[in-house]
């Protein structure tokens, strides 16, 4: 379940560097096709690969992957939306 927060706070990080999304919130809305396929082992190394595949306006769709060192890893979309300026 960390896996997919972990993609889920990267998707966000890049959906706040487009220039009409600075200085707002991402919210995390929804997550289709998640995969895990095998668990990650304690010395695993997880390197969160995530590629903003659709944006229109405040709204992303997002596809990441997490490869579990040598035991698989996890998979999946997720939905973004950029609201409220930060205060």
């Amino acid at each position: 379940m960390l896996q997919l927060e972990a993609v889920a706070q990267v998707a966000g990080i890049l959906m706040m560097k487009r220039a009409e999304n600075l200085n707002k919130l991402a919210y995390f809305m929804a997550a289709d096709t998640v995969k895990w396929r095998k668990p990650v082992r304690p010395g695993d190394t997880l390197v969160v690969d995530v590629e903003i595949t659709k944006a229109r306006g405040k709204i992303a769709r997002a596809q990441g992957h997490v490869p579990g060192g040598r035991r698989g890893g996890q998979r999946g979309r997720g939905h973004l939306h950029a609201d409220r300026p930060l205060t």
